[in-house]
């Protein structure tokens, strides 16, 4: 961390949902018994939700990940694919040539223009310049 002391402090700070719920309950909207409930309940959905995911089906292992050590953070945890996630060159084309289209009036500062057009020639080739994070 570069500014441990500052992190300390934030973290000291009480949580946004903590001053919305003391705000609530100093106002008379609800009591505090009720806001209790209703954290409760959130954490018991979130809970359920946590233990559906684990308990679902591993998905077949991909063959050009096989082999590979995961992380430590990822071991001993199931990989969920939902499927196709690919879209057409052309789709692809579309939306790379919408990115480079600015509207009507406004003006592109230089350096966005330059980027913006090597997205688009990105988008169109398939090929990714070194000088542009793909």
């Amino acid at each position: 961390m570069t500014q441990p002391k500052m992190y300390q402090d934030i973290d000291a700070l009480p949580s946004t949902r903590t001053l919305y719920a003391q705000d609530l309950v100093g106002r008379g909207d609800v009591s505090q018994e009720e806001a209790d409930e209703v954290l409760d309940s959130y954490h018991s959905k979130l809970d359920a939700i946590f233990v559906e995911t684990q308990s679902s089906a591993p998905a077949p292992t991909a063959p050009h990940v096989s082999g590979l050590e995961l992380p430590a953070a990822q071991q001993n945890t199931e990989v969920v694919h939902a499927g196709k996630t690919a879209i057409s060159r052309e789709t692809l084309q579309h939306i790379a040539d919408a990115f480079g289209k600015a509207p009507e009036g406004f003006t592109i500062h230089k350096k966005l223009k330059k980027l913006m057009e090597q997205r688009v020639e990105m988008g169109r080739t398939g090929n990714c310049s070194p000088s542009v994070r793909c």
